[in-house]
């Protein structure tokens, strides 16, 4: 799963489990945002079922 984020480059998001800072410029929110949604995206592709039901609410990496 590293080799995974660290190649899609969302592995800062998920290993720090960053969340989006309101006070930042809109820009680096944007980016954020995607890096977090395509962090979660992987990890709902990677997970098996049992796991699945137990993220599947979660909006962001940190969550899941």
């Amino acid at each position: 799963m590293k080799v995974l984020f660290r190649f899609q480059d969302v592995s800062d998001v998920v290993e720090t489990g960053q969340v989006i800072d309101f006070g930042s410029a809109e820009m680096q929110k944007a980016v954020l945002a995607k890096k977090d949604s395509k962090a979660l995206f992987l990890i709902h592709q990677c997970i098996d079922d049992s796991h699945f039901e137990k993220i599947h609410n979660a909006n962001t990496t940190k969550e899941a």
